[in-house]
């Protein structure tokens, strides 16, 4: 897949974005939306099956292992959109394998991050939005360009800067769709009726799947943006025959 339509003028064209992210998700539909359900389930599960009050105060453990089943299920998406914009054979094992041998790295890198954004935010409250927007690409740069820890989030830093404003705008756009079809379930309990559960869960697991998708393809933009251009010398003049 070609990213140069998203990077065709000095900002991202958002709607190349959004076009470029949903071709993605309907091309490989069935391999993308199987890691985001994996990732999605157990914190679907923990919502819909227990009491609520046992909402109020869950169990750590299964919150921990719900993290960390996500993380990997959003690894793996990751690792999936970077194989087929390379044009690289899709192999879901060895897609695994790759996100498990990086997890260590990105809960500690993620860890970090977060320790940093906690920061900022107890001093001031927009110093940490723009630092949250400046780290959001840690967890790629981790996964795909075997960075860590503070080199990872230095990656990212260099990859959002000068395209800070681009950068929210296209967060905002990648999240339009799971905030509108969200919206007809916001006053309804997520345990109140199967059916209402049922539409929910596949609701959530669709723009999730969707979002993991167009932050991934965000980020491949932002680098091909990054690039430096190929400026090509002028021609020769032509010789003149005496």
């Amino acid at each position: 897949m070609n990213l140069k339509v998203i990077c065709a003028s000095p900002s991202l064209q958002y709607m190349e974005l959004l076009k470029a992210s949903w071709e993605l998700l309907r091309e490989h539909f069935s391999p993308i939306v199987l890691l985001a359900g994996l990732g999605a389930l157990p914190g679907i599960y923990l919502v819909h099956t227990m009491p609520e009050t046992a909402l109020e105060s869950p169990p750590f453990l299964l919150i921990l292992a719900s993290a960390l089943i996500s993380m990997l299920s959003y690894m793996s998406i990751i690792i999936l959109i970077d194989d087929v914009v390379a044009d690289r054979k899709i192999s879901l094992v060895h897609i695994f394998e790759r996100a498990s041998a990086r997890l260590p790295l990105a809960i500690t890198t993620g860890l970090l991050c977060l320790l940093r954004l906690f920061g900022w935010f107890l001093l001031l409250f927009i110093p940490g939005v723009i630092k949250s927007v400046r780290y959001s690409f840690s967890l790629q740069a981790v996964v795909l360009r075997e960075k860590a820890h503070g080199e990872a989030i230095h990656y990212s830093i260099n990859l959002v800067r000068g395209h800070w404003w681009s950068v929210v705008i296209a967060g905002i756009c990648i999240s339009l769709p799971q905030f509108i079809l969200s919206l007809p379930f916001a006053a309804s309990h997520p345990a109140s009726g199967s059916v209402t559960s049922l539409l929910l869960a596949v609701v959530q697991i669709l723009t999730t799947a969707f979002w993991y998708v167009g932050e991934t393809v965000l980020f491949l933009a932002l680098e091909e943006l990054k690039q430096p251009q190929t400026i090509l010398p002028p021609p020769p003049p032509p010789e003149i025959n005496e």
